[in-house]
């Protein structure tokens, strides 16, 4: 299984975001043009990730000190109805303070496309002396941050690709998954899912078949070497009866204690809040049975 790698950095018509296209070449075919695309919160960015409705959204925050987190809480307080001179705005806020301009564009990537750059050229043009300077001096930064961020990007999905590629071809599947659970993160995940899709679309049964099976042994790969608390949750999760669930809870849920709870509690909040009704729910059960056996001293 041959794969040709080519990722393809192209920023939409609307300017909302940036396409990672990975297209593929083997016997059989796998993959005709699975897409990949940066989103993050505000603006079209925000618009374009309704659209698309993506499977996962990674957004990354380890900025230099806090300004990340603050220039994201910023951006999601404005929200979809941020405008592109909103955003210009803020960027020229940020002009003479380089750590916030890192988390603009580490957040925003998307919206620093061709459009972007066209205007802040045309008040440059329109500039003069010291502003011009400083407009021209924030153009050059920009470019730079962004192109780091688009390689940075390329070699993520590449190492991904390969991660996948030498998975898929080997005879002994789990023995390489094995050798490489450190790669198996979130990106690997998302180039998985999108070759699946898109074998199924091209009607190719044997390479659905390969890649699926490639995701089962992953999957349980993750399960077995996730930490112990995680395993015990998810465990619960797939009892058949509440009766199971509270079996599990009464052998292990003291030896975890009051952090096995905690955990719970933020995976009910992500579930909240990525709208998943019933599994929230349904933590939250399992969540006051653990906090019944913890509290008890059981």
């Amino acid at each position: 299984m041959i794969w040709l790698m080519a990722y393809l950095v192209r920023a939409a018509s609307s300017g909302a975001i940036a396409s990672f296209t990975i297209s593929t070449r083997s016997s059989p075919p796998v993959c005709t043009s699975p897409s990949m695309s940066a989103c993050s919160n505000g603006s079209a960015a925000v618009e374009e990730a309704l659209r698309l409705k993506p499977d996962i959204c990674l957004l990354d925050l380890e900025m230099p000190g806090l300004d990340g987190v603050e220039v994201a809480e910023r951006l999601q307080a404005m929200g979809e109805k941020m405008t592109r001179d909103d955003f210009m705005a803020l960027v020229l806020e940020y002009a003479g303070d380089d750590e916030r301009l890192q988390a603009v564009a580490g957040l925003m990537r998307p919206a620093l496309d061709y459009t972007f750059f066209q205007e802040l050229t045309r008040r440059i043009e329109k500039a003069s002396g010291a502003e011009r300077e400083r407009l021209e001096h924030l153009r050059a930064r920009l470019a730079e941050l962004t192109a780091a961020i688009d390689e940075q990007t390329q070699a993520v999905l590449k190492r991904a690709v390969e991660t996948l590629r030498i998975i898929s071809s080997s005879e002994d599947v789990d023995a390489a998954i094995s050798a490489r659970l450190d790669q198996l993160d979130d990106t690997f995940l998302a180039v998985l899912q999108a070759n699946i899709q898109a074998a199924e679309q091209a009607g190719d049964t044997r390479s659905v078949e390969r890649f699926q099976l490639v995701l089962e042994r992953v999957m349980a790969a993750m399960r077995e070497s996730a930490p112990p608390q995680i395993r015990l949750i998810n465990d619960l999760v797939n009892a058949d009866t509440d009766e199971e669930a509270r079996q599990l809870l009464a052998e292990h849920a003291p030896t975890f204690g009051p952090e096995l709870v905690e955990i719970m509690d933020a995976i009910q909040a992500d579930l909240d809040e990525h709208n998943q009704p019933g599994s929230a729910r349904r933590m939250r059960e399992l969540r006051e049975m653990a906090a019944q056996l913890v509290n008890s001293g059981r």
